[in-house]
C-alpha cells in the first residue's frame, strides 16, 4: 500500500467519508451515483484491498457471463454491499 493511500484511509476512519456526487445526482433506486471517478481516487486502496482479499482466499473472481448465470448471486457493476 502506498504510503498516500494510508494516509487517506486513516483520515476516512476518523471523519467518515462523503461520497462525492455530480450536480445533477437525484438519489433514487434508477439513478444510481457515478462511482468510476471516486474508484479513480482511491484505485491504488481498492486494487490493494482486493488483492488482498484474492491472495487470502476470501474472494473470487468471474466474468460478467459466468457471474449472472448463478442462481441466487447478487451481481451490481456498482456494488458497495458488505
Amino acid at each position: 500500500m502506498l504510503p498516500a493511500d494510508f494516509v487517506l484511509l486513516l483520515e476516512f476512519a476518523q471523519n467518515g467519508i462523503t461520497l462525492p456526487v455530480g450536480k445533477d445526482f437525484v438519489p433514487q433506486a434508477n439513478n444510481l451515483p457515478p462511482l468510476r471517478q471516486r474508484y479513480i481516487t482511491l484505485k491504488h486502496t481498492v486494487n490493494s484491498l482486493l488483492f488482498k482479499q484474492w491472495g487470502d482466499g476470501t474472494m473470487a473472481l468471474l466474468d460478467t457471463e459466468k457471474a449472472k448465470q448463478m442462481k441466487g448471486i447478487h451481481f451490481s457493476a456498482q456494488n458497495q454491499a458488505d
